[in-house]
């Protein structure tokens, strides 16, 4: 074949090959703006779980305020003897460093349990968590048979999650089952123990936690976000394989 009876099937090779560079070409480009989008959903699921976990631990707040109350005024009630008349709560005293932007809060005016607890607390609530978890920490050194310490210790381990300190959080948690077994915070702190080590890429061990979880507490209303928990994580390693 000479040369002016090859041309043509060199011109037809030419334009299929540009062709399928082109379709070759597209299809890359849809790939990487998958890959794009799938980071971008990635990014803004994982947000909305910090901000959940931020409301859930509000409303934590919020009701242990409400029994705390409770529990007062039935004191209260139950006594019926004249009180003096109540302290002023303070709730943070300042030091000057701190006005300057150089210091961290002083708690030495908290000289009444309840009120260095809910300094720690109002702390806690403004995201100023390793603030937050040096008042609880005093708080459970100070009072370590007060009946708010298994909570102080529970949220020194929230504090410590929320600045992604998942091993101090562990150590905290653990704490909590350790040292105050019949305390209300257990259940709590056994499940944010296998979420920590979720955090910390152990999913081995956070299966293993929330496994043990369902087995203690399958009644009560954390259950559900222990599986919930479990079946993210499975679905997260079926992603993988």
């Amino acid at each position: 074949m000479n040369l002016k009876m090859a041309y043509p099937y060199m011109v037809y090779f030419t334009v299929v090959s540009l062709l399928g560079c082109a379709s070759y070409g597209r299809k890359d480009d849809m790939v990487i703006k998958a890959r794009e989008e799938i980071r971008r959903l990635n990014k803004s699921d994982l947000e909305m779980k910090v901000r959940l976990e931020e409301l859930s631990n509000r409303f934590m707040l919020l009701k242990e305020r409400v029994n705390e109350n409770r529990r007062s005024i039935k004191m209260v009630g139950r006594d019926a003897v004249s009180l003096p008349p109540p302290r002023r709560l303070k709730v943070v005293k300042v030091s000057d460093a701190e006005e300057a932007g150089e210091g961290k809060v002083n708690f030495e005016g908290a000289d009444v349990p309840e009120e260095l607890y809910h300094e720690a607390e109002e702390l806690f609530w403004d995201e100023r968590y390793e603030e937050a978890a040096e008042g609880f920490r005093r708080f459970v050194q100070l009072y370590p048979e007060h009946d708010l310490s298994d909570n102080a210790l529970y949220w020194m381990g929230e504090a410590s999650y929320s600045r992604h300190d998942y091993e101090a959080a562990i150590q905290d948690f653990s704490r909590v089952i350790e040292e105050y077994p019949g305390g209300n915070k257990v259940p709590d702190a056994f499940l944010k123990i296998g979420f920590a080590y979720n955090e910390m890429g152990n999913e081995g061990k956070a299966i293993e936690q929330l496994g043990l979880f369902l087995e203690r507490y399958p009644k009560t209303p954390l259950a559900e976000k222990a599986k919930a928990k479990l079946k993210e994580i499975n679905t997260d390693k079926e992603g993988r394989i």
